[in-house]
């Protein structure tokens, strides 16, 4: 850019005042006037991407064997497809017992041919 001269010529010169392009940039940057960078900690991926972690896997299953208890499923001595299949899914539902899930299996087993 043209500066104007103190003459009224223009002048593209430095002038006092003006801006340089090493000035607009900054102080140049080295090694020294770099921060390091931190460490960061490993993201935990025993569970796998967006897996559960194992241990609200057992506190989930724990709290479906004490909703099966609080129906009584385990006193029966009783054991069929239905009765087995209704102990595992509401094992499998956790606290979701707790929220009005019911979980019921009924079995429909083919009979064998004579």
């Amino acid at each position: 850019m043209l500066n104007p001269a103190a003459d009224g010529t223009e002048s593209n010169g430095h002038q006092p005042g003006d801006l340089t392009a090493e000035d607009a940039a900054g102080p140049a940057e080295g090694p020294e006037d770099t921060a390091p960078i931190p460490d960061l900690p490993a993201p935990d991926l025993a569970a796998g991407p967006g897996g559960a972690d194992p241990a609200e896997v057992v506190v989930w299953l724990i709290t479906g064997v004490i909703a099966g208890g609080q129906r009584h499923y385990y006193s029966s001595s009783s054991a069929n497809c239905a009765k087995a299949g209704t102990v595992l899914v509401t094992i499998l539902a956790g606290p979701l017992n707790y929220v009005g899930v019911n979980p019921k299996v009924s079995c429909l087993l083919p009979k064998p041919s004579s």
